[in-house]
Order: C-alpha cells, then structure tokens, then sequence
C-alpha cells in the first residue's frame, strides 16, 4: 500500500472512533442529566463519611456508615433543593458514590 492510501484509511478509522467517542460523552451527559451525584469520602481522622455534591447546592452532612449516610440523604437532598429553588429536581434519583482509601505496609 502507498502513502495516500495508508493515510485514507487512518482517517477513516479515525473519524469513525471520534463519532464513537463524540456519541458515548453525549450518551453519559443524557445519563447524567437524570440523577444527583453525591461523593462521600471516608474520613479516617473523624471516623465518618463525608458527602458532599456539585448537584445539591449547600449538601455537607457526614455519618458513620455508608448506610445512615443514604438515609440522611433521602431527607436533607430534597430539602435542600426546594431551598434553592429546584423542588423539580428532588424527584430526580440520588447516586452515592462512596470512596474509602486504605494504605498498606508490606514488610520485608
């Protein structure tokens, strides 16, 4: 194969992995419009799971378990969205995404 023809088919396959891509960030943008993302970091110095969440206005509550967590949330998220204005949001689904780091020492 010569150059021009190597070069057509990368761009080819180029273009087809950029429509690809371009369709899947549409797709999770579209996904994500339709729920609230919470994050809750565990805080070892405190002992508690800290949320908190770029979708609730004002949302930093923490608990001891990942469960009390999730349950304070189906109260304190709808509250706080009516207080800011977007009571229509509070119908939208919670998802909590919980993250707790562990460091290890391996001994030789």
């Amino acid at each position: 194969m010569d150059g021009p023809t190597l070069a057509c088919i990368f761009l080819v396959i180029f273009s087809s992995l950029l429509v690809w891509w371009t369709s899947y960030l549409m797709e999770q943008d579209r996904k994500r419009a339709h729920r609230l993302v919470v994050r809750a970091e565990w805080d070892e110095e405190a002992g508690v799971w800290v949320a908190s969440s770029d979708d609730v206005p004002g949302l930093a509550t923490e608990a001891t378990t990942v469960d009390a967590l999730n349950t304070k949330l189906k109260d304190l998220v709808p509250a706080l969205l009516e207080a800011n204005g977007r009571a229509a949001d509070a119908a939208k689904p919670i998802e909590l995404i919980a993250r707790r780091f562990t460091v290890t020492t391996v001994r030789v």
